[in-house]
């Protein structure tokens, strides 16, 4: 894809033992005091064990949290330097690691990089110079406490697929704490820890068959991520929650991906245009980078800058296109726990399916008639592109300039989007495979789909070039 590697993401995902020993040592011998916390895979104990022994045998000290949600380990309060999620977003494959400063937000690359600089200088303690282990305690309590500090009655009903143990406890705690009635669906016959992507609704709308008027959730195995089903069962798109948790939440500024769905950035544009007066209060949306730690990045750097004295400057939401949702009044770490207990609170005076209905999105890629009502419609296409990402990038530009339309916008981050008054088309730009992957998304069928042949028109001339 057009996104820039980000050196972070190599530690993520099939991280060895021997990876993870040499990340340990680096930890140990630059960090006083590491936390650590893992999911339940059967990869992220052993890398769990790998990371206490590098760290412990250059000197640091590690702080166990044991199998804990990340969204709680901000709240661990050990004095600790940074601390260390564990977690695998691929059942068939090794888990890795992801490093986070004390409030949540992730090392940012150049901390990254000079940390792994120092890997041939790395220095060895004796004996009594080697670092302990020490166990955390009461994280749990405190990011219940807080969580429901922000949170008023819930009352209704919320069913839980408890496949993945560690965050459905967190989240049940929470709700009835909220004085939410709360049923845990078991999967007992999955044995592996499964990606969020891989969840089949069919289950739980058999199972809300019984329990009319509930809510549904599903959390991914690290409590980052959430995907959602409403009364009827039908799984909520990940736009449209985030639209409706802007509703909910009324924030002065959010920041997106360059890719953010009209379901989401309409709501801003029509209280400018006072459309809607139930959404007063909502201020601006920056659209960034589409990998997530950026937009952690881009929040925590626009906050700080920012500071406490100017709140209206601040960015109080964040979001991407895979159902994590960042909060930073409770920290930077992606937090599906907290959406859940936002949407039962909002569920227990409002029905959800009725209020999606302001945001429903239907994807006419493969079938132009798609069945049911929808405010926006969206169209992809690959295409084949034979020129760099800077010259396709330089050449879009040229022939949106040449229309002399001055009501496109351009949006050149991690690809480019064109935005019109009625909607909007996106470039990503793959260079692995010699193609630029194109959306389009308008809120009329026939206007997406000319859209699209813009897109295509537009592909085609600046490839012609050559």
């Amino acid at each position: 894809m057009s996104v820039t590697k980000d050196p972070r993401d190599s530690l993520r995902i099939n991280l060895q033992v021997e990876d993870a020993l040499k990340i340990g040592k680096l930890l140990g011998s630059q960090y006083d005091a590491v936390a650590l916390c893992r999911d339940g895979h059967r990869s992220s104990q052993m890398i769990e064990q790998a990371l206490i022994s590098g760290i412990l045998s250059t000197g640091g000290n590690v702080y166990l949290a044991g199998e804990c949600p990340a969204p709680a380990m901000p709240y661990a309060r050990s004095g600790c330097d940074c601390y260390v999620t564990i977690a695998a977003d691929d059942r068939e494959k090794m888990g890795g690691i992801i490093i986070h400063n004390p409030d949540g937000s992730y090392f940012d690359e150049m901390k990254i990089h000079s940390m792994f600089s120092k890997e041939g200088r790395i220095l060895y303690p004796e004996y009594d110079g080697i670092g302990e282990v020490h166990k955390l305690y009461g994280i749990y309590n405190r990011y219940v406490e807080e969580v429901c500090k922000n949170v008023m009655k819930a009352d209704t009903q919320v069913v839980l697929d408890g496949t993945h143990v560690g965050p459905t406890r967190l989240a049940s705690t929470i709700l009835r704490e909220c004085e939410t009635d709360v049923l845990v669906f078991n999967r007992s016959r999955v044995t592996s820890v499964m990606s969020i992507s891989e969840y089949s609704s069919s289950d739980l709308e058999n199972v809300m068959k019984s329990y009319p008027g509930s809510i549904a959730a599903s959390l991914s195995n690290d409590g980052s991520r959430i995907l959602v089903f409403d009364e009827t069962g039908k799984p909520v798109n990940n736009w449209a929650l985030a639209a409706l948790l802007v509703k909910i939440l009324r924030p002065t500024q959010i920041i997106a991906p360059v890719d953010v769905s009209l379901a989401v950035t309409d709501l801003f544009d029509n209280r400018d245009k006072g459309v809607d007066d139930d959404i007063e209060g909502i201020g601006n949306v920056i659209k960034v980078n589409r990998n997530i730690k950026r937009i952690v990045d881009y929040m925590h750097e626009k906050n700080s800058q920012a500071g406490t004295d100017h709140l209206n400057d601040q960015v109080q939401f964040g979001m991407d296109s895979k159902g994590r949702f960042v909060f930073p009044n409770l920290s930077y770490t992606p937090d599906g726990i907290f959406a859940l207990a936002l949407l039962a609170e909002y569920a227990s005076e409002n029905n959800i399916s009725e209020a999606v209905k302001a945001f429903a999105i239907k994807d006419i890629t493969n079938e132009y008639d798609v069945p049911g009502e929808a405010r926006y419609y969206v169209v992809r296409k690959d295409m084949f592109v034979n020129i760099s990402e800077e010259k396709f990038i330089s050449r879009m530009m040229d022939e949106v300039l040449a229309l002399g339309d001055r009501s496109i916008f351009p949006v050149i981050m991690d690809g480019i989007r064109l935005e019109f008054e009625d909607g909007w088309m996106y470039f990503d730009f793959d260079a692995e495979n010699q193609s630029v992957h194109i959306s389009c998304e308008a809120r009329d069928k026939a206007y997406v789909v000319s859209l699209l042949d813009m897109a295509i028109s537009f592909v085609e001339t600046v490839t012609s070039l050559d």
